[in-house]
């Protein structure tokens, strides 16, 4: 019991630790060669997890790292597009406001671009796997998984408070800074709780990763945004789709994680 509590807990300090680590002498964590450094530090601190989750939880074979870490093979790729989708709900308010300025030779480029594939690939793949598959296994075998939903995406949300570092070398001021990241925990916890919810739902690491690609490709609900636009039929329009977005996808929660759509 200590030990697994332990290593839940261990994995946002060596996850945060390693990054800042091996990109050391960094001064801006977008700069290409920060962002190799910090990949690496990642990779190495999803190793130390994975390792520390398999000695503490008897993963010792295919079958059980499989259930442990939620990679079977039946139903995951149901569980990434079900959670793709249900997560496009709450986004559709963004995803139209992205469509109206499309533009294919600009996505051309940012898909390729080193920050974007950080941002939407390797930091969902490499976070899911130490927050979800990792630390929300070894809280869930303390407790409950109950308690891992409500009680890891803490320890997910907290680790971004690192990056007041990156903001005060950026410029803020100390409490534009703390204001900025505690507003990120604050919405990074109420993500987490999501995400948690559906990696114990669907038992698919799969359906955690989509969302958290998802979330990263969009950023904050448009809903957020709206305010500060001028008034007009089409933000009117955003408004009323992003509260009939909520809606349908608080409704429709059971419906798209039901474990019986993934065996």
């Amino acid at each position: 019991m200590g030990l697994a509590l332990a290593s839940a807990i261990s994995i946002p300090f060596h996850h945060v630790g390693l990054i800042n680590i091996f990109d050391y002498a960094g001064t801006d964590r977008n700069d290409p060669t920060s962002i190799r450094r910090r990949i690496a530090g990642l990779l190495v601190s999803n190793v130390i997890s994975i390792t520390s989750t398999c000695v503490v939880l008897n993963v010792n074979s295919i079958v059980r790292a499989r259930e442990v870490f939620g990679l079977d093979t039946v139903g995951l790729g149901a569980a990434a597009i079900a959670a793709g989708i249900h997560t496009s709900i709450l986004y559709a308010p963004n995803i139209i406001d992205h469509l109206k300025t499309f533009d294919w030779s600009q996505f051309k480029q940012d898909v390729i671009h080193l920050e974007n594939v950080r941002d939407v690939v390797v930091a969902p793949v490499a976070e899911e796997i130490a927050f979800r598959a990792c630390a929300s296994s070894l809280i869930a075998s303390v407790f409950s998984k109950t308690t891992a939903i409500w009680a890891t995406p803490w320890l997910f949300a907290l680790s971004h408070l690192h990056l007041i570092g990156d903001d005060l070398r950026k410029g803020y001021d100390m409490r534009e800074a703390v204001m900025r990241r505690g507003f990120q925990v604050l919405y990074s916890y109420a993500f987490g709780v999501y995400t948690t919810a559906l990696f114990f739902r669907t038992n698919h690491l799969s359906a955690a990763v989509v969302c958290h690609m998802v979330c990263n490709t969009f950023g904050l609900p448009l809903i957020v945004e709206l305010p500060s636009r001028r008034a007009s039929p089409y933000r009117t329009a955003m408004v009323a789709l992003s509260v009939v977005g909520l809606a349908a996808f608080i409704g429709s929660y059971t419906y798209f994680t039901d474990p019986g759509l993934f065996r």
